[in-house]
């Protein structure tokens, strides 16, 4: 199946009823489903940064067109990337971010939408891959974003870990 078949597909079953996500599919309409090349790390990411809205306030999910193209990718792991993205907008993690690190608060957001994901039936992201951190999950389980933050934080001062992740990984 070709990208375009994949969106498509992806597009028609958030929109049936039989798979309850009629909500999110209302929110997908809203934005371009934007297919591009991107670094083998990030699957996609929405602009939610205040400082990337003023540079391109685009409405737009960017997907990398290379995870798409795979033949493993299914339009079911592409609903549960555009759906952790609407997330995204729907905590307003870009207006919260204040002035954190983008790097540790990235990764908070991620942590608190991923586990949200994981209790919305027929949500499959590709290869499974949850970014919940399984220490702050039994430690502050349904902790707020600015929780996981202040979580990871600390955590990273005391084992003086460094957070990589790429400025477009949202």
């Amino acid at each position: 199946m070709n990208v375009n078949d994949k969106i498509k597909k992806a597009k028609i079953k958030l929109f049936r009823a039989q798979y309850g996500l009629q909500f999110f599919g209302a929110l997908s309409y809203k934005f371009d489903w934007s297919p591009e090349p991107m670094s083998d790390e990030i699957e996609g990411y929405v602009l939610f940064d205040k400082l990337e809205l003023d540079k391109s306030a685009d409405g737009t999910i960017h997907i990398n067109e290379n995870f798409i193209k795979q033949y493993t990718y299914t339009h079911e792991n592409l609903i549960a990337l555009v759906i952790h993205e609407i997330m995204h907008i729907l905590h307003k993690h870009g207006i919260r971010k204040k002035n954190r690190s983008h790097m540790i608060w990235n990764a908070a957001c991620d942590h608190v939408v991923d586990r949200e994901l994981k209790q919305i039936p027929h949500i499959e992201p590709f290869e499974t891959r949850y970014n919940i951190f399984s220490r702050l999950e039994r430690e502050i389980p349904n902790c707020s974003t600015e929780q996981a933050y202040d979580w990871l934080y600390e955590q990273a001062e005391k084992s003086n870990i460094t957070f990589t992740l790429s400025d477009n990984n949202q």
